[in-house]
């Protein structure tokens, strides 16, 4: 009877999520399961730690949608992309306005300060 070792990551420690495979044409494929569905890369990769690292951006993502989901209650993923889109413009909206605040800040403050020191 053989035993079959688990597939070890970069750093010698055992891929917790989704998996990579080699290719008869030497390519590699990666693949993760997510919500019962199995979903391959959408490309292959020339090198292993390419298709890795895809599935480490892969799984970053999903985690801020399972975070989300997670917060507002949502039971599905399609639910909670909607309102991850919703959420990254009203992010931007509060950028902007918080830039605006400091601005104005920094103009009032640089209005106090005696015109011999401002050309420093």
């Amino acid at each position: 009877m053989s035993h079959r070792l688990p597939t070890l990551g970069a750093m010698g420690r055992r891929r917790q999520f989704g998996s990579v495979r080699r290719l008869a044409s030497g390519r590699w494929q990666a693949s993760y399961w997510w919500e019962g569905t199995r979903h391959l890369a959408p490309r292959t990769f020339n090198l292993r730690g390419g298709a890795t690292r895809w599935l480490s951006g892969v799984e970053a993502d999903l985690a801020n949608t399972a975070e989300l989901m997670a917060r507002m209650g949502h039971a599905s993923a399609a639910a909670a992309l909607r309102y991850q889109h919703a959420t990254a413009d009203r992010d931007r909206a509060i950028a902007a306005s918080l830039s605006s605040l400091g601005e104005q800040a920094l103009a009032s403050v640089t209005d106090l300060v005696p015109a011999e020191r401002q050309t420093n």
